[in-house]
């Protein structure tokens, strides 16, 4: 997932292949390819070609806009957990 997040900040194609990643966000720079040989070759090739690698050029997600802090704050800010954190008690009776 690390590669997926950065790679559109350097300009760089990533290949998902399978579906581990359906459902989550995904860049312009993402290629899906389903597990098999000819079309991960495919998405690969797609991927190494220079007018795909070009148009990802200034392509930035909006998450790399600088305020990534800012949602982190807010995120935490509004979070409320359970004082104390409670585990859900154990019945021992049989």
């Amino acid at each position: 997932d690390h590669v997926r997040l950065a790679a559109p900040a350097v300009d760089l194609p990533a290949v998902d292949v399978g579906d581990r990643q359906a459902g989550r966000r995904r860049e312009t720079n993402v290629i899906e390819a389903p597990l098999e040989a000819e079309r991960v070759a495919a998405a690969l090739r797609r991927a190494l070609d220079p007018t795909f690698r070009a148009g990802l050029a200034n392509a930035r997600p909006s998450s790399l806009d600088g305020r990534a802090g800012e949602r982190i704050a807010a995120i935490i800010g509004a979070w409320r957990p359970q004082i104390p954190p409670r585990k859900p008690p154990i019945n021992l009776d049989p």
